[in-house]
């Protein structure tokens, strides 16, 4: 299962480490992301792609890790514990650096923001989309070898009325239609939401390039999301299936997944 590792980026001093680790990056597009995305793609075209660049780049680097390193082995003689077993930031990030080899993630996944306007009870254009895929393809040029677009869907929910439900349908594949004809080069990937019926995956399925998006739902057990992911999966037989915030060790063994998303591994990390 491809893991793209989703969230805005942190222009923060592991970014380019974080660029060495991951093969795929999934990015929102919302207007809440925008300024630190684009400070992501300029540090590619300007070669930021291993941490020695990054401190050839920013030579003042340097003594702000130091500076951590001392609060950090202050820390550790407060806890009780050697400081002389802290490894400071510098040499650890050089020595992973350097194994990992220079790069950055060539695959990418741009989602609509969607789901972070849905949440906040408010909507989105697809003509701001087309926009924002557009600014970004434009910025990107030929840096990545494939950037996939992920449709603007109007999310449905369970207890949606019939015709609700499919006005929501026809909006989402209305909008597809859009992104379609504006980004012909580029393969947009329909969505299909937890609570839609098997007819309605079989047209997903029918509108794609091969490649769909499902949506299990977040507020559903994690159980239940995994058995519907793994239906849903084997019922879209022969087409790739993306799963949206689904890289749970459970869900990424058993639901037989082409690839996936959430930012877990950011979450994870945070916690130690």
């Amino acid at each position: 299962m491809l893991h793209y590792a989703s969230g805005a980026p942190e222009n923060d001093d592991f970014q380019v480490v974080e660029n060495q680790l991951a093969r795929q990056r999934l990015f929102s597009v919302h207007p809440n992301h925008n300024k630190p995305l684009r400070r992501w793609v300029d540090d590619l075209h300007a070669g930021i792609h291993s941490f020695r660049d990054q401190l050839k780049r920013t030579p003042s680097l340097s003594a702000k890790l130091a500076r951590a390193d001392t609060r950090m082995r202050t820390a550790l003689v407060e806890r009780g514990h050697d400081p002389s077993a802290w490894v400071p930031y510098e040499d650890a990030l050089l020595v992973l650096s350097d194994r990992l080899g220079s790069g950055y993630p060539r695959r990418i996944m741009l989602d609509s923001g969607a789901f972070t306007d849905w949440g906040k009870g408010r909507t989105s254009s697809v003509s701001d989309v087309v926009q924002s895929y557009r600014d970004f393809l434009d910025l990107s040029g030929d840096l990545f070898d494939e950037v996939f677009l992920i449709n603007l869907d109007v999310i449905t929910e369970v207890d949606d009325a019939e015709d609700v439900k499919a006005a929501k349908i026809k909006e989402s594949d209305d909008n597809f239609a859009t992104l379609k004809s504006a980004f012909p080069n580029n393969r947009v990937l329909p969505v299909f939401h937890q609570g839609e019926s098997l007819s309605r995956l079989g047209e997903v399925v029918a509108m794609a390039d091969g490649y769909i998006c499902l949506s299990p739902n977040n507020n559903e057990p994690e159980k239940t999301r995994e058995e519907w992911t793994l239906f849903h999966n084997l019922a879209a037989e022969g087409t790739h299936c993306h799963g949206l915030a689904t890289t749970g060790n459970r869900m990424m063994r058993i639901s037989g997944l082409y690839s996936g998303d959430s930012t877990s591994w950011r979450t994870h990390g945070g916690n130690g």
